[in-house]
């Protein structure tokens, strides 16, 4: 009697694993897109109402009273800030328009 002595996959078994890792794929790639999109808005919220903070304590500091209608310019992104509230839900990638133009506060530039 002849022992069969043979060792590794057959083919099927490597179709059926590649066909799983295919399919989780399909599957994952899609969520983890998703979760980096909201993550970087999230970000670029956070950044929002640090500039809106940052702007309310260079108008104090300066003893200027802040502005209550304009947008803030942050990571591409403009927001809206009216009756002295900041409107993170409502972000726009163009520029605001309007006669007069609306004041766009934007982060200083970092002294080197």
């Amino acid at each position: 009697m002849r022992k069969n002595n043979k060792k590794g996959f057959t083919l099927v078994e490597l179709v059926i694993v590649i066909a799983v890792i295919a399919i989780l794929a399909a599957i994952l790639i899609p969520t983890f897109t998703g979760v980096t999109k909201d993550a970087e808005e999230a970000a670029r919220d956070a950044d929002a109402k640090a500039l809106y903070t940052q702007y309310i304590n260079e108008t104090v500091d300066a003893n200027q009273e802040p502005a209550t209608d304009f947008y803030i310019y942050a990571d591409g992104y403009y927001y809206q800030v009216e009756n002295g509230a900041l409107d993170v839900e409502n972000e726009s990638a163009t520029a605001p328009t309007g006669d007069p133009a609306p004041f766009v506060y934007n982060a200083p530039a970092a002294n080197p």
